[in-house]
Parts: structure tokens; sequence; C-alpha cells
């Protein structure tokens, strides 16, 4: 959990395998007809009784911490470095609300190089002693106070919320419809600064498309052997 709140490097591999191991207090197998259940991961605890209660109380404490909690204070302290990320923007919005109204005015070139220069370096100067930083190296800057956040949440979901799934028909679809989601997004706003990482990137997801496809196609037991089919 330090690691997860305080070293960013980190915190995009422990925190999803933190949740995955938090998801498992959810994930019960039965036995005799359904007449024993018990913990996948632990077979010595019922999924029942006072101490399945416990443990569940804790998941659920660790679930508002971890992939709620965790997420949505990057992303609250990300939004307070907006006017960092993107300075060219926030300064062009300040002079627009500042000349609002006005009908007669003189666009001062010196000026506002000068101004936009302070910005850039004020940034540079925040960002570079941010510890947020591996959140929005790499995007562009007007995507970069959310986009990160936006997917540690596809990946929350691909890793972790499909174990709340009992049945692989409802597995697929959700992840059918997160990876079609997700693969939308990135099309339409190719947030990376670099067009190579925007390709890889989006090769990545179609390979996960290409995955859950072949999930698919096993649970409609198409790879057994069928009948042959006569042309």
């Amino acid at each position: 959990l330090f690691l997860t709140l305080t070293c960013h490097h980190h915190a995009k591999v422990v925190l999803p395998a933190l949740t995955l191991t938090v998801s498992n207090a959810w994930r019960c197998v039965e036995y005799d007809e359904g007449k024993l259940r018990v913990l996948l991961v632990d077979h010595n605890q019922p999924c029942e009784g006072a101490s399945y209660e416990l443990i569940q109380v804790y998941a659920s404490l660790m679930v508002i911490i971890l992939p709620l909690g965790v997420p949505l204070l990057w992303l609250l302290h990300l939004r307070r470095l907006r006017p960092h990320l993107d300075p060219d923007a926030y300064v062009k919005r300040a002079k627009d609300n500042g000349d609002e109204g006005k009908d007669d005015t003189a666009s001062d070139n010196g000026a506002e190089s000068a101004q936009s220069s302070d910005a850039l370096a004020l940034s540079e100067a925040v960002l570079g002693t941010s510890p947020l930083e591996p959140l929005f190296t790499g995007l562009d800057p007007q995507f970069s106070w959310w986009f990160d956040v936006a997917d540690m949440m596809r990946r929350l979901a691909l890793t972790c919320a499909i174990t709340l799934f009992p049945k692989l028909e409802g597995l697929i679809l959700f992840s059918l419809m997160t990876a079609f989601v997700a693969l939308a997004v990135h099309t339409q706003f190719r947030p990376y600064d670099s067009e190579l990482i925007d390709t890889l990137v989006a090769c990545s997801h179609f390979q996960t498309l290409l995955a859950l496809t072949v999930l698919l196609l096993e649970d409609a037991s198409m790879f057994g052997g069928g009948a042959w089919v006569s042309y």
C-alpha cells in the first residue's frame, strides 16, 4: 500500500496485483452439489460464518482504498497540475478571458511571448519535481492529466473486475465491452506524443480483443470435433 501511494513507478504493477488479491475474497467454489462453498484460494476457509464476514469487510475497505481511492487521488493531483501540463493552452485561456468584452485590443506579441516563456519555465520546474511524473510522461499535454488514470482503470477492469463473474459468458461479455471501449477511446484521441507508441498501444488493444475472441469461440465449443462443411 505504501509503494502504491508513494512510488508511482511501481504502482502501475503493484496496484493490479494487490487488487487481484483483494478480489479473491469473493471467489468461492462449490462442492457436493452446492452444499459446501469454500474460497477458491483457500479451501480451508468456508464462504460463510463470522470469519468470512470479517474477510469481506476487510476486502471491501481495501477496494475503497486501492482500486477506487488511489486512482481518484492520482486524478485529483493531476488535475491540480493541469495548468503546468499544458501551459500554452492555460495562457491562451487566461488571455481570452482577460480580453473578453474588450472591443478594441492591441496585441502585444512581445509581452505574450514573455508570458508564455515564463509559464513554460515554471511548468518545467513544477513537473520536474512532481512525484506523479510517471503518470504524465510521454502523453500529449491535453490528455496527460487524465488518460493514464483511465488506462489504469481499464487494466483493473480486465485483470480484477472480471473475477466477480462466476460464469465464463459474463466474463467474456464484460471483457469485450471494456476492450472495445478502450480501443475506441485510444483510436479517437491517440493520446501519446509519439506516433510509434500510439501504434504499438493500438496493436496491444487489438491483441486483447483477439484473445477474448478466442475465448468466445472456445466457449461456443467451436474448437471441438464438429461436422465437416459440405460445399
